[in-house]
């Protein structure tokens, strides 16, 4: 038995799926997007609220409140440097440090995406619940410890101090109740990263 059920905290596969549903969650609803993130958050009983919400309202009206939460004269941005930091050159010193854990990781942002977006961020931290996952099966010791203190690092740096501004800011700007369930939802699955 894993130490993970032992001590009752979520599997790494668990965590990794709960953050990635957060991620697609987050990511501009056209296309294909309503039934990829359908598709996902069926999977985990906590997205219900968030996946009822999606149903109700239509692709269009979701796509324009994305745009004026999150677009470029957004209300909350989705990127993370700005709740971290009000200095302009810190803010640039952090997407250069999260970018470094994306390429030490052999990940690569897709173009045009900011490394503190939110999105990527929370499917960075994904990915890393899975490497994390896969070395535990492989009983592979270093490789274990790494992801771990690579979780711990990033959690603790970046992702934890810009989630509750974000949420907050989102909670009050929000006109659409499934962004609301979305920063609810991310804010529990992030909770339960040990």
């Amino acid at each position: 038995m894993k130490i993970w059920t032992l001590f009752g905290q979520a599997s790494p596969e668990t965590l990794a799926l709960g953050l990635k549903v957060c991620s697609a969650g987050f990511k501009y609803p056209e296309g294909s997007w309503r039934s990829t993130f359908m598709r996902l958050a069926a999977e985990i009983p906590e997205a219900k609220k968030a996946l009822g919400d999606a149903q109700v309202i239509s692709l269009v009206e979701l796509a324009a409140e994305h745009f004026r939460l999150f677009g470029p004269a957004a209300s909350c941005p989705l990127d993370l440097a700005l709740y971290l930091s009000e200095n302009p050159f810190e803010q640039v010193k952090t997407m250069a440090q999260m970018s470094g854990f994306y390429k030490a990781f052999g990940v690569d942002p897709q173009d045009g995406q900011r490394p503190d977006s939110l999105p990527v961020a929370l499917e960075f931290l994904s990915y890393l619940y899975l490497k994390l996952q896969n070395a535990e099966q492989k009983n592979l010791a270093v490789a274990q410890a790494t992801t771990k203190h690579a979780i711990d690092v990033f959690l603790g740096e970046y992702l934890l101090p810009g989630i509750e501004a974000f949420a907050a800011k989102c909670r009050d700007n929000a006109r659409e109740p499934f962004y609301i369930s979305l920063v609810d939802l991310t804010l529990k699955e992030i909770k339960k990263c040990p």
